[in-house]
This record gives structure tokens, sequence and C-alpha cells, in this order.
């Protein structure tokens, strides 16, 4: 008797422009893009097809597309939308110069919401003689911080309550304050 198992089945390959066509042809008026690590390549192309093609299409992203990758798409990336924690043009300028020049790299909503985590944890660490996970966590939950945005904001069930801008990826002119050098930049929707 022969043991052997089947060769496995091979995984599908998605067919970007199909997906746009049939989308089109069932009356969509926008996209979602959901990008997971590598698959940033994959929603680029997307983003490159359905600006040759289907331009009339609203696409919407998540914050795996908040890359200077996106942006050097440039005319293929213009338009998306997406929320995001934090935006440099809503923070205080004091916050964006600091963390420039800490960080020797461009601020984005990583590590504006990575530094709002540790100042929030620290601040709840050091209140207490000696912490505990239980007194962090109350602190936590009970009390406001602010935060890379100069909003103030708090957890709640361990989540941050702090609202999310909608960006959208617009051609900026090369004076813009923010600009990421590639002459296209996230900005706030209006």
């Amino acid at each position: 008797a022969n043991s052997a198992s089947p060769p496995p089945t091979p995984a599908p390959i998605f067919d970007a422009d199909a997906y746009l066509k049939q989308s089109k042809a069932m009356g969509a008026e926008s996209i979602l893009l959901l990008s997971v690590g590598r698959s940033n390549r994959e929603a680029l192309k997307i983003l490159k097809l359905r600006a040759s093609k289907y331009p009339e299409l609203t696409v919407f992203g998540d914050t795996a597309l908040y890359s200077v990758a996106t942006l050097e798409a440039g005319k293929k990336a213009k338009g998306l939308i997406m929320g995001v924690p934090w935006q440099e043009s809503q923070s205080t300028s004091q916050f964006s110069k600091s963390a420039r020049q800490l960080w020797n790299s461009q601020v984005n909503c990583a590590k504006a919401t990575s530094y709002n985590a540790v100042k929030a944890l620290g601040t709840a660490i050091k209140s207490q003689e000696p912490p505990s996970r239980e007194s962090v966590m109350n602190i936590l939950s009970k009390n406001e911080f602010m935060g890379a945005s100069a909003r103030r904001f708090q957890f709640t069930n361990g989540e941050s309550t702090e609202q999310y801008v909608l960006v959208k990826v617009a051609k900026t002119p090369p004076n813009y304050k923010y600009s990421s050098q590639t002459g296209y930049d996230f900005v706030p929707l209006e």
C-alpha cells in the first residue's frame, strides 16, 4: 500500500485586474485594501492598476500602507484614504522636532503611538511604590495622558481612546511643511 499523500494544491494566484473589473461590474464605487506583511507590494500593484484603468474607484487602506513606499508610488497612490492614529500636521511642532532629532528620521504614526504608550506606561509605573500590574492597569484606565498630538487620551479596556485622523495621499508642493520629499504626502481630509 502506498501511504504517500497527494501533492499540495498550489495557492490560487490573485488576479487584481479581474477583481477590479468584477467589482466595477457589480457597481462598486470603492475598494478596501487591507495589506498584511509582504502584501504591501501587491497593494501597490492594485493602486497602479486602479490609477490606470479604474481611476473612478475610491480606495481605502489601512495603516500598513502609511509608508514612504506608498508615497513613492506617487500618482498611482493619489487619493488613497485611510484613518491613522496620529498625523504630523495634527501634532505639536515641538514633539515632531524633538522626535526627528532623537530618531534621526521622519516621525510616523507607529512611532507616535509607541511614544504615547511608553509615556503613559512610564507615568503609571512611576506613580506607585512599588508598582503592581493591577495598580498600573488601574492608573491607565482612570487617568488622562497628553500624547504626541497634544490631545488628551486615556485607555479603556486596554485601548487608547485617541481619535483617528482621516488622511489621503495628495500631490504637495516642494515647500510643503510636512514633506516626505516624494512630491506626495498624507494630508488630512478636509
